[in-house]
């Protein structure tokens, strides 16, 4: 299914009847990686069950640019579109994948519902009402370059975190802090990445040396970790990072609120492991591995102990829901394939692969678990696509 054309008018946008977007939902998956601790975790799903999923099929699949990424909110899939030069975002009906509403703001950076608002990442921060797309807010980055934009941005109860990317020597990357009642930035720090995860009341992103922690109302320095340089993600009072750390095999890394190292366990070759597979639920940690043999595995967040293993060869994304684990993987020769296991015992609950044409790409929230629903960000035989896949 194409998207249909939507009329916008002095740079906001029509409504179609659509309710107000970001009002309480029962599953949403409203920024990357599902939540501020990067997670890929979704707490509230429960139309999903083991019993269900065996009957997923394709819904809808409308084309999306490989830039930026969607998200679920209230009832509807936020995706960015290529305009041009410029990218903007739609909203779709989320069982129909109909578009109901259009953005003509800049959302290269990313997109966030949080709080009823609609945040799109482009060379400013704009600040939507989701109900009405009426501008609440624009928070402003230093830097005078086209290219300079924001990127990734996240939320929690206490903050919405955006990262920075200056687009130039004169003006470095960074990591803003701001506060959702009132739209002000409360602090910013340098962010080589410019993106981090919040987990334990801690800002996790990486600068030139290697992992620093803020904290989260004062963006002062906590903790550093010099040899870290990887992505973090989050679960309780946990974070994780797989990191090749001074050279190394590939290990997760598992720390305390303190900062200090809780435990950790190999879990490939030396190599670049940034955007490494994963999901964090309460009662597992999941993760891609390559040693002994390629597959997932999922530990026990208390001490890093494996409660089971599966083998599964070319992983690109993790995701847990329900009680489940979602696993996108595409082999060499193969058709891109979406496992679900069991979180308890690993047992494999349902396997289905799309049709021929359709690969994977690595990408931002590439597996999504929302209303009851699977999204897969793929490249189908007109480009890249978002699959929607429900029972």
């Amino acid at each position: 299914m194409r998207l249909l054309p939507v009329l916008a008018i002095l740079g906001l946008l029509i409504w179609s009847g659509m309710s107000p977007a970001g009002a309480a939902t029962p599953s949403d998956w409203p920024s990357l990686g599902a939540n501020a601790a990067q997670s890929n975790f979704n707490a509230d799903e429960t139309a999903l069950t083991t019993k269900n999923v065996r009957k997923l099929k394709v819904k809808w699949t409308v084309p999306i640019p490989d830039v930026s990424y969607p998200v679920v909110a209230g009832g509807h899939v936020y995706v960015p579109q290529q305009k041009g030069k410029s990218v903007h975002a739609e909203a779709l009906d989320v069982l129909t994948g109909k578009p109901v509403a259009t953005f003509t703001k800049g959302a290269r950076g990313g997109l966030l519902v949080n709080g009823g608002k609609l945040y799109l990442a482009g060379h400013s921060l704009e600040i939507l009402d989701a109900s009405t797309g009426e501008k609440d807010a624009e928070i402003k980055g230093p830097s005078t370059s086209r290219e300079a934009t924001f990127t990734y941005p996240i939320a929690d109860s206490r903050v919405v975190l955006a990262g920075y990317a200056g687009a130039g020597k004169k003006v470095a990357n960074s990591i803003y802090a701001i506060d959702p009642a009132s739209d002000t930035v409360l602090w910013h720090s340098p962010s080589q990445n410019a993106q981090g995860a919040i987990t334990a009341g801690r800002v996790l992103t990486l600068t030139s040396t290697g992992t620093v922690a803020y904290g989260e109302s004062s963006g002062k320095t906590v903790t550093t970790e010099a040899s870290l340089l990887s992505d973090w993600f989050g679960s309780g009072d946990l974070a994780f990072t797989v990191a090749s750390a001074a050279n190394h095999n590939a290990t997760l890394f598992a720390y305390d609120t303190s900062g200090h190292s809780a435990w950790s366990r190999k879990v490939g070759p030396r190599m670049d492991p940034r955007g490494w597979a994963h999901a964090a639920a309460p009662q597992g940690v999941y993760v891609a591995m390559l040693k002994p043999y390629e597959g997932l595995e999922a530990l026990d967040p208390a001490d890093g102990s494996v409660q089971w293993r599966a083998r599964l060869p070319g992983i690109q994304r993790l995701a847990a829901a329900n009680g489940m684990v979602f696993a996108l993987s595409n082999e060499m020769g193969m058709p891109l394939r979406l496992a679900v296991y069991r979180a308890d015992s690993g047992k494999v609950v349902a396997s289905l692969s799309l049709s021929a044409g359709y690969f994977a790409f690595s990408t931002s929230n590439e597996l999504m678990i929302a209303e009851g629903m699977v999204f897969v960000r793929a490249v189908g035989p007109g480009g890249p696509t978002l699959v929607a896949l429900a029972p």
